[in-house]
């Protein structure tokens, strides 16, 4: 007998040759977790799972098309309503690249470090900054 209303969140199911995740039990709530780079992904073959918290929160899915909801494969026809891309490879700039700022008369400091950089670079900004630069511009009395 399948089991049911198993809540599966903040998990990372990857590079799996077969299917990521494979449900066949009934009313699962399977949300915020990262699949990616599987044989195939997911596959809902219960009834009444769902695929997102029904508000706002999905899961991160490597194959997902912005804008769209995500469609489990299976018998179950279950949807993420709320689906996210995964992170993409992040790769750090040479360490010589350069920064130009300019602050004014209420600008204590900018710190902008490699991990500022990874975080822009996450949310699919260029990045061109990867060496800790702290830029300080003081008032004048």
């Amino acid at each position: 007998d399948p089991s049911s209303q198993a809540h599966v969140l903040n998990n990372t199911v990857c590079d799996n040759e077969g299917t990521g995740i494979s449900v066949t039990g009934n009313g699962h709530h399977i949300y915020w977790n990262t699949i990616c780079r599987n044989g195939r992904n997911a596959v809902d073959s219960g009834s009444g799972n769902t695929w997102d918290d029904g508000a706002r929160c999905g899961n991160f899915w490597d194959d997902m098309t912005p804008g769209a909801v995500y469609l489990i494969p299976g018998t179950a026809g279950s949807v993420d309503h709320y689906p996210n891309g995964t992170l993409g490879t992040y790769t750090i700039p040479p360490s010589t690249t350069s920064v130009s700022w300019i602050g004014n008369d209420t600008t204590d400091g900018f710190p902008f470090g490699r991990e500022a950089a990874m975080i822009v670079a996450a949310a699919g900004v260029s990045v061109t900054v990867a060496m800790a630069v702290i830029v300080r511009s003081r008032r004048r009395p």
